[in-house]
């Protein structure tokens, strides 16, 4: 009976077109991934595990890029598969070691999709990066709270977050499609600045955001953590912006590029105007 994560992974892996295989860590294998039209495209493979956790990545890296965040391939090479909930099962039992071959599948169709048309198709559905995903979770799990339809207006990304300074400490705006929601007093606590607004939810309009059930206090849960998520995946960013970290160009849009960019246009900006206000020499009498 297998007694290791990559054992259970060996003795299912046949049935994911996995045509060579290792119990031992790093694991060598050759995973072959079937697309909608019938080919196949094989993937040779490291895994590794600690405990019951395993990672993935491409060795060497032929097909994918050795790093892309907007693909979800980490520093390192790792695929990203998922967060929380959503992540790539601990491997413990048969069962959850099919579970796990069948995240790695579905991760490279769509990685074959991406190199196909330089875009990467399950945005809706991302994870974002690093502490970011955190308050994502936390985002979703308030927009849940105010319906379906606000749930699906969040991952078609209709609303925005805009910060307001003010002297009485900062406040947030939230906007879906431009049009304005409801403004935060972050706080601590944070609270609404006018908890008389019409309330977003998908209940018929008329009744204000304080009187339907506990939806301010989601309200307020949402808008803070909505700017608190789109902020840190920022902050991500541009750090691997300031680190040299490039785009692998691969996508047609991607949001380091875009960070990478802009990083750029501010430092020239800055030098110009260094140079524009340089105190000059006075000429030696």
């Amino acid at each position: 009976m297998p007694s290791s994560s990559l054992a259970y992974l060996d003795k299912v892996a046949s049935e994911f077109g996995v045509t060579s295989s290792s119990a031992t860590s790093p694991a060598k294998v050759v995973i072959s991934v079937p697309r909608a039209g019938g080919d196949r495209h094989d993937f040779a493979l490291e895994l590794s595990a600690t405990g019951s956790a395993v990672s993935a990545r491409e060795e060497p890296p032929v097909r994918l890029p050795v790093f892309c965040p907007d693909r979800h391939i980490n520093e390192d090479g790792s695929f990203c598969l998922g967060w929380g909930s959503t992540a790539a099962p601990a491997v413990v039992d048969e069962e959850s070691a099919r579970a796990w071959w069948t995240a790695v599948v579905r991760f490279l169709q769509l990685q074959l999709t991406a190199n196909e048309l330089g875009v990467w198709t399950n945005g809706a559905n991302d994870w974002a990066h690093g502490e970011a995903a955190s308050h994502q979770a936390l985002a979703e799990a308030a927009a849940d709270s105010l319906g379906a339809r606000f749930r699906d207006d969040l991952r078609a990304g209709k609303f925005a977050v805009i910060r307001e300074p003010h002297h009485r400490g900062a406040r947030l705006e939230l906007r879906r499609e431009g049009n304005h929601i409801a403004r935060v007093a972050i706080g601590p606590p944070a609270r609404l600045k006018d908890s008389r607004v019409p309330c977003p939810c998908d209940q018929p309009a008329g009744m204000t955001v304080d009187a339907c059930r506990d939806h301010a206090d989601h309200l307020i849960g949402f808008t803070v953590d909505l700017w608190r998520w789109r902020k840190s995946e920022d902050q991500f960013l541009r750090e691997l912006a300031k680190r040299g970290i490039p785009c692998c160009g691969t996508l047609k849009n991607c949001k380091l590029r875009d960070v990478i960019a802009r990083e750029k246009a501010s430092t020239m900006k800055k030098d110009r105007h260094a140079r524009r206000h340089k105190p000059r020499r006075r000429p030696k009498l």
